[in-house]
């Protein structure tokens, strides 16, 4: 059986031959996908070329599932307690109240000099991420979906938004390990 995959080249084409494909590795795969549907909305799956990564608040429900159908030859489980709202982030760089990410898009001229206008006058009430930084002190003027500013004010979010129309994605409340 050949199976053809895409290359790691966003636009380019299913020219990668992947020989080794079984159909025991067919099997295992509808099988854990079983497993992932029969959970329902309690579990979050990320798949990557050659992992899966598997969230869960019912881990040992989980493995006993995986070990049942011996799917998995190896699992490395990490616990985590997430324990804040929906809709908010952890932030370790305290006096900020909210996060918005930014849309990933083409700016004009005019709207990136509008944005670092802005973060220029509120350098002190602001926090950027690294990458937002480095698109501020060069000559692209393409936004990632990877890029935030804190702000300590939520008003702030609103000037933003009338400078630059259209650049927030989504803003998430920021909170702290003493709320």
């Amino acid at each position: 059986m050949e199976i053809w995959t895409r290359k790691v080249n966003p636009g380019g084409n299913w020219n990668s031959k992947r020989p080794n494909v079984t159909e025991e590795h067919f099997s295992k795969l509808h099988d854990l996908c079983d497993i992932i549907d029969s959970h329902g909305d309690d579990i979050k799956v990320n798949f990557t070329q050659n992992k899966c990564f598997i969230y869960t608040n019912d881990r040992d429900v989980i493995l006993a599932d995986l070990n049942e159908k011996m799917i998995v030859a190896e699992a490395l489980v990490t616990e985590v307690i997430l324990d804040r709202n929906e809709g908010s982030v952890k932030s370790r760089y305290p006096g900020f109240e909210v996060r918005a990410y930014l849309r990933p898009r083409m700016l004009t001229g005019t709207e990136k000099r509008n944005l670092i206008k802005f973060i220029d006058q509120n350098a002190w009430h602001v926090r950027l991420n690294v990458g937002l930084e480095r698109f501020v002190n060069n000559s692209s003027l393409r936004m990632r979906d990877y890029f935030f500013i804190d702000f300590q004010d939520h008003r702030l979010v609103g000037i933003l938004e009338l400078m630059v129309p259209g650049a927030i994605r989504k803003t998430m409340d920021i909170i702290y390990e003493d709320k």
